[in-house]
């Protein structure tokens, strides 16, 4: 696993295309592989803190189908080697990117699990839609150090909010809508809590299977004439996390040991006819945050 084997970014392969946006099938096979890196990296005990489409490159050549999330010079440790969660801080230096930063982070705000998350999911609209619906331009190009930076900030957390919880539809857009069922679950996340995975990655396989027709068809940036023998196809459960030096020794994982990754019984399936699955996880996070709001939150068993 080295780094000279990565290719472009996802986020230059979408400048590439000509609509500005992926297909739904790659879209899809992009948040799913990012999910699984993101996933791998928590396990390890850190959140990244700088989740955007720049941060994963595909492979070359025969491994175009893989994906590697890089730079982590501003991530974290979030629980130490006992296993115990970290203290959330009250105030931290912003280390993200504006445009794709969850509002807690604008806000200047300790970054968990779930911020990462909602980072992620900001990118998987943007690969469905080629675009997000907020203006971060000025703030990227002032200087962190400005009088206004950290106003603008809270401005930028303040936009993100007023779309997410009034007018997501602003956001999601012609993306699939049942994005609008996972940012609901995602907002709602504690600080410390565990984020499902297991059911955010069943949650992406139930939008394939009604917006893919072909599941077999060539990723946007795949060659015309490249054939099935020509490709590393991973399997729908490998996820590579590149650059890992920036670790502590003790912290490091081989590509053979992200292979070999048993993934934990699903806490929730979205599948599940008896209405058990993600969306009626969601639905009790999305009451819990109305209740957070008035002031009166009640504390729900955390899984971890």
């Amino acid at each position: 696993m080295a780094v000279e084997l990565t290719g472009e970014s996802v986020k230059q392969l979408q400048l590439k295309s000509p609509t500005g946006h992926f297909s739904n099938g790659t879209a899809l096979y992009l948040a799913h592989a990012s999910l699984e890196a993101i996933e791998h990296l928590h396990k390890i005990g850190y959140v990244h803190r700088n989740i955007n489409p720049d941060h994963f490159l595909i492979g070359r050549g025969r491994f175009i189908r893989r994906l590697y999330i890089i730079s982590f010079c501003n991530s974290r440790r979030y629980k130490g080697n006992d296993g115990v969660l970290y203290r959330e801080r009250q105030r931290v230096k912003f280390v993200s990117t504006p445009r794709y930063a969850s509002p807690s982070a604008l806000r200047l705000k300790d970054q968990g699990r779930k911020d990462d998350l909602i980072s992620w999911f900001f990118m998987v609209v943007e690969l469905f839609r080629g675009s997000l619906p907020w203006s971060t331009h000025d703030i990227e190009l002032m200087d962190e150090e400005a009088f206004e930076y950290k106003q603008l900030l809270e401005e930028v957390a303040d936009e993100k909010e007023k779309i997410i919880f009034n007018r997501p539809e602003i956001l999601i857009g012609d993306a699939p809508q049942e994005l609008h069922d996972l940012l609901r679950y995602l907002m709602a996340l504690d600080f410390d809590e565990r984020p499902d995975y297991t059911g955010i990655r069943n949650f992406l396989f139930e939008i394939c299977s009604t917006t893919v027709e072909d599941k077999t068809q060539l990723l946007d940036f795949e060659p015309s004439g490249m054939t099935a023998i020509e490709v590393d196809r991973p399997d729908m459960d490998e996820s590579f996390v590149s650059d890992l030096q920036s670790f502590p020794e003790q912290d490091l994982i081989t590509a053979d040991k992200f292979k070999s990754t048993q993934y934990i019984t699903p806490e929730f399936d979205i599948r599940d006819k008896h209405g058990t699955g993600l969306k009626a996880k969601k639905n009790n996070h999305a009451s819990r945050y109305e209740s957070k709001k008035r002031g009166n939150a009640k504390k729900l068993r955390k899984s971890r």
